[in-house]
């Protein structure tokens, strides 16, 4: 409850409604500074190609927003927690990681995944390599499509990725990658609720070749990522969301 002459300061990211419990009259300010003018303004970019009144406001603030990106402080990254998957009971790991959103590394929680031994760029190109992908260079490509086999064959003169949904695919390719103790039952992934079909649209798989990679971005949706790693090596940095 806000009382006459209090100020509330809500940061960036908070989802928030307000109900007035007498006749209310308030000073509403936008707050950007160094903890958030980075998300501030790409926000804006983004919006100013749908609002006309944003992209107006944008226009006319572009010099304002060129020193603003000289104030911004220099991201720093930090060595993601990791922890043994065998002594993680789900309590902990709910607690621990998922409530205050940090992300962790846990290591020896897919030990007994076939795909584990069984997959590699050659595996999937001679088992799938007829299935079509969707590939990129950045995020900005969409619906470019073509077969596993000619992906991974190709010299496109720069790093590409690919994502596959394994939607058809799904239950062939569970059998070499199955649930693990921590996300188990519907009480623990609620995910699980739903049908097969909608269940194999929300796993994908995601190939690269040495040097490619994803820019930064945050999932829309609002979803945990979990990202387990089957074969070579990659870098993943996390940024918290008021950067």
């Amino acid at each position: 409850m806000l009382e006459s002459g209090e100020v509330l300061i809500l940061p960036a990211g908070w989802w928030h409604q307000t109900v007035m419990l007498e006749d209310s009259i308030s000073i509403t300010h936008d707050l950007v500074n160094a903890s958030n003018g980075r998300s501030y303004m790409h926000a804006l970019a983004v919006e100013s190609a749908v609002d006309p009144k944003v992209a107006s406001f944008h226009e006319e603030s572009k010099p304002y927003l060129a020193t603003w990106r000289d104030r911004l402080p220099v991201r720093k990254t930090r060595e993601i927690r990791r922890v043994d998957g065998r002594d993680l009971a789900f309590e902990d790991f709910l607690r621990d990681f998922l409530i205050p959103r940090e992300p962790v590394v846990i290591e020896n929680l897919i030990d007994d995944w076939p795909a584990l031994s069984k997959w590699n760029m050659d595996y999937l190109k001679t088992h799938y390599g007829r299935v079509f992908i969707q590939y990129f260079k950045s995020r900005d490509d969409r619906n470019k499509r073509m077969r596993i086999r000619n992906f991974l064959e190709t010299d496109f003169g720069a790093p590409h990725y690919a994502m596959w949904c394994l939607n058809d695919f799904y239950d062939v390719l569970r059998r070499d990658f199955h649930k693990i103790h921590l996300l188990d039952d519907n009480q623990k992934d609620w995910t699980l609720d739903l049908p097969p079909k909608e269940q194999s649209e929300l796993t994908w798989i995601f190939m690269g070749l040495k040097g490619s990679g994803i820019g930064t971005h945050m999932d829309r949706l609002g979803q945990h990522v979990c990202s387990a790693q089957i074969f070579g090596r990659k870098t993943r940095n996390g940024f918290t969301m008021a950067r």
